[in-house]
């Protein structure tokens, strides 16, 4: 499929917000968030259970946004792990059919900046020699690394946001990223 633009999306602090404010109004769900908790096999065999909140609307907007551009996803998470990311659509009832980029995560860095550097590396590897337009949300990553990534393709529309883990994607996030998809 020809993809008019890609989206890099982490989960944690992007789509799973302990508080995702504002509340968005979801006559499904009036008093949103929704949860679910999922149980993980960590790398050393170890079996964590993760609570996930989230807004079904953020997840209804994002795949809107998908079918209204011809949007690619592509998970860069550290749910990329073990492709477990690819298990979080059915809880979602969203995001489906994503691409999971793989990349080596430094579980010794000290600090966000450093144990972080992966995902921006893999976004460098995936868009070398491709002018495909992108968007990369990540609450921790994007305020690393955008720099790098931005410079190194300076002639490629980009935008790059960076959501308060807290709260998550907000509508005015989804409402910038449908104005850069919009003026591609």
């Amino acid at each position: 499929m020809d993809y008019k633009a890609r989206l890099y999306l982490d989960v944690d602090g992007v789509l799973n917000a302990e508080y995702p404010k504002p509340k968005f109004e979801d006559p499904e769900n009036p008093d949103n968030p929704q949860e679910f908790l999922i149980r993980v096999k960590s790398p050393n065999r170890q079996v964590n259970t993760y609570r996930m909140v989230y807004s079904p609307v953020v997840i209804r907007r994002l795949d809107e946004l998908r079918e209204r551009y011809n949007l690619e996803l592509v998970w860069n998470s550290t749910w990329n792990e073990n492709v477990e990311v690819l298990r979080l659509p059915k809880y979602f009832k969203g995001l489906n059919d994503g691409r999971v980029l793989h990349g080596v995560m430094d579980y010794r860095a000290q600090d966000e900046g450093a144990w972080s550097k992966w995902k921006a590396d893999v976004i460098l590897k995936d868009q070398h020699n491709d002018n495909l337009p992108f968007i990369w949300v990540d609450d921790v990553a994007v305020d690393y690394h955008g720099p790098t990534v931005d410079k190194a393709f300076p002639d490629v529309p980009k935008l790059l946001l960076n959501p308060y883990a807290v709260r998550g994607l907000t509508a005015e996030d989804l409402d910038k990223m449908e104005e850069f998809l919009k003026a591609l």
